[in-house]
C-alpha cells in the first residue's frame, strides 16, 4: 500500500467512527426530548402548571386588595 492509500484508509476509518459516534448522539437526544414531552404532556405536570397559575392569581389578587385598604 502507498502513503496516500494508507492515509485514505485512516481518514475512511475516522470519517465512519465520527459518524457512529454522532448518530449515536443523536438518538440519545431525541430519546431526551420524547422523555420530556411526555412529561410535559402528563397530566401531574399539567396539575402542577394549573395550581401554579391559581397560586400566582391568587397571590396578584391578595395583593391588589391589600393596597387598595
Amino acid at each position: 500500500m502507498t502513503t496516500i492509500e494508507i492515509i485514505l484508509a485512516v481518514a475512511f476509518v475516522t470519517y465512519i467512527l465520527l459518524s457512529g459516534f454522532a448518530i449515536f448522539v443523536m438518538r440519545e437526544v431525541i430519546a431526551r426530548q420524547k422523555a420530556k414531552m411526555k412529561y410535559y404532556k402528563s397530566a401531574k405536570y399539567q396539575r402542577e402548571m394549573w395550581n401554579k397559575r391559581m397560586s400566582e392569581i391568587h397571590q396578584k389578587r391578595t395583593v391588589k386588595g391589600m393596597s387598595e385598604l
